[in-house]
């Protein structure tokens, strides 16, 4: 690291004596007879930047360059930073610019935006712009007055919602269904602004600014197209073309000895999330038959909902190289997919066409534009029912699998060539003027440009050594908190241990207490049973002698004697209540007299 900081020191040391000397271009961009082709793309990943490279790897007759749009996903803000690449989108940025003014989503008009773009092509002689996303954007990127070729690898901006499904016929997908759209729109909607008015007026000029260009459409299926003149009639009279998309071809890997094919075996591949089959995943598990088992292979953290599922297998992640020898090592019986909002291509299946794997897929977008059910895949309305049905007729009958997979031999996916090759047609042919002007490389140019290209190289290597060493500080950080949590586990055991010894011993030492306490409590319930029996003859005696008494004579001579004396107490008590009494009223009487009179008292 000292190393590579010290000639890191010596390089910019160059870099500067060497601008002061010379007007460098920090790449040949537009001066080797190859046309120029710019890519405005957002900073999300996915099959959109997947096509970029795609392209540019596989287009050697022009030069690409990459305008992408970074922010942050918690914010709702896509637009803050903006990084110039090459097509190969390795490697440090050649030009990059914080915005003072983020973008949220896209914006009609951005003044550092436009000035940033504009400087682009300029300085690159960028003869073409393709646009794949808007996303972090303005609308500037449709009036460079250059030829201008849009991809529709979404329907985004025509319509805020970017996992909608746009196949039901029944919908008008007008300003009352925008307007409900966004009010049903939940947590996991993707912009800061809910307005339907925002999104209209973004739809106007987006489809304004593409008529005032004459933009080229291009989509990578006839679904995707149709959508796209769905949400926007306006846009049938600009020229629009389908190319579908190629791949680099897998090589399937030698499978490993045969396995027990008593269970259908079936791999959900790709991230299963919202839109992407999560819901109706977790809809089908419970009607699948237990002869039936999923692998789901590169899920994601969406996945950890499934753990613990019977007959389900969770992969995280896998790398895409990775991919072959996870197919054979697993040998599925197919490939399943359970989109319900239309894909608009799905490099997915055409993965698992490489493999020679059949797929079960929803009769959605681009998979049922592509597949041919019963022939080389297997096609099913998205319900749940319906496709646990027809999963359990082919684990009860593999042959249509293995006609499908027999049909997949003679299936070549398609290649990155052929679609170079189409999109080549769109695109121009020969560069329109040259990024300097046309004389001969200094020997100062040249060697500045071998300088920075060392100089990079450098940078990469000490960031990758950095992050090398962070990781492993991490790790050991981890480690040694491990340790340290492992031994304050172990001191907290032997305290709980010696807790436990002192609870057993003081249990003993109840126990015992307890027993004595229960000896002398038996003694003394012995004692105690003994008094009463004493009590108990002493007190059937005394009953017998007053039976004795009140049968005799005299007891029963002197029973009117005792009912008088009872009558005449009884007579005492009620005269001398009554005479209590009579003296109270007569006092209230008197006193009522007194206050009142005759006539109130009465």
């Amino acid at each position: 690291e000292d190393l590579a900081q010290s000639r890191l020191g010596e390089l910019r040391g160059q870099l500067a004596a060497a601008l002061a000397d010379a007007d460098w271009q920090p790449a040949w961009f537009g001066r080797d007879g190859r046309p120029v082709v710019l890519h405005v793309l957002h900073g999300w990943g996915g099959g959109a930047e997947r096509f970029v490279r795609d392209l540019a790897a596989s287009d050697t007759a022009r030069r690409h360059l990459v305008l992408r749009a970074f922010g942050d996903f918690t914010r709702r803000r896509y637009g803050e930073v903006l990084e110039l690449h090459d097509g190969s989108l390795r490697g440090p940025a050649l030009r990059r610019l914080p915005l003072t003014a983020p973008i949220a989503d896209t914006v009609l008009h951005h003044h550092d935006w436009q000035r940033f773009f504009d400087e682009t092509l300029a300085h690159y002689a960028v003869d073409a712009v393709l646009v794949s996303s808007l996303i972090g954007h303005s609308l500037d990127a449709l009036r460079s007055g250059r030829p201008t070729v849009v991809v529709a690898h979404d329907c985004y901006p025509l319509w805020p919602l970017l996992h909608r499904d746009f196949g039901d016929a029944s919908l008008a997908f007008d300003a009352a269904q925008r307007a409900a759209d966004l009010a049903a729109a939940d947590s996991e909607f993707e912009f800061a602004q809910r307005d339907p008015g925002y999104w209209q007026q973004l739809r106007d000029a987006y489809v304004a600014a593409l008529l005032a260009a004459e933009v080229r459409l291009a989509a990578p299926s006839r679904t995707a197209l149709a959508n796209v003149l769905r949400l926007a009639p306006e846009l049938a009279s600009l020229p629009a073309r389908v190319i579908a998309h190629g791949i680099a071809p897998l090589t399937p890997a030698d499978a490993r000895a045969p396995r027990d094919g008593a269970r259908l075996r079936l791999v959900v591949p790709g991230r299963v999330r919202r839109g992407k089959g999560a819901e109706l995943l977790a809809a089908v598990l419970p009607l699948l038959p237990p002869q039936v088992e999923l692998v789901l292979l590169g899920a994601g953290a969406e996945g950890h909902e499934f753990f613990g599922h019977a007959g389900v297998h969770v992969v995280l992640n896998y790398a895409r190289e990775e991919l072959p020898q996870l197919i054979a090592a697993l040998q599925p019986d197919a490939a399943l997919l359970l989109p319900t909002v239309a894909e608009t291509f799905s490099y997915t299946l055409s993965e698992c066409w490489s493999l020679g794997l059949p797929v079960i897929a929803t009769r959605v977008g681009a998979l049922a534009e592509r597949i041919s059910d019963g022939v080389d895949g297997f096609l099913v309305e998205p319900e749940a029912a319906a496709v646990a049905a027809r999963i359990a007729d082919l684990s009860a009958q593999r042959e249509p699998l293995l006609r499908a997979r027999a049909a997949l031999r003679s299936h070549a996916p398609r290649s990155l060539a052929a679609m170079s090759a189409d999109y080549a047609a769109e695109l121009p042919a020969a560069p329109a003027a040259p990024a300097l002007p046309p004389q001969a490389a200094t020997t100062t140019q040249i060697e500045l440009t071998a300088v920075r290209g060392e100089l990079d190289a450098l940078r990469t290597q000490l960031r990758r050594q950095t992050a090398t060493l962070r990781q492993q500080q991490h790790e050991l950080d981890a480690r040694a908190e491990w340790a340290s949590e492992l031994d304050r586990e172990l001191r907290r055991s032997q305290r709980d241990v010696g807790i436990a010894l002192a609870e057993i011993e003081r249990a003993q030492d109840d126990l015992v207490q307890r027993t004595e306490w229960l000896t002398r409590t038996q003694d003394d319930y012995v004692e105690l049973e003994r008094e009463f029996d004493e009590r108990t003859r002493w007190a059937l005696a005394l009953k017998a002698e007053l039976d004795r008494a009140y049968a005799s004579l005299s007891w029963r001579l002197t029973k009117p004697l005792r009912f008088g004396m009872r009558k005449l107490r009884g007579l005492r008590a009620r005269l001398a209540f009554s005479a209590t009494r009579t003296r109270g009223i007569w006092q209230r009487l008197r006193g009522s007299l007194r206050r009142r009179g005759l006539a109130g008292t009465v």
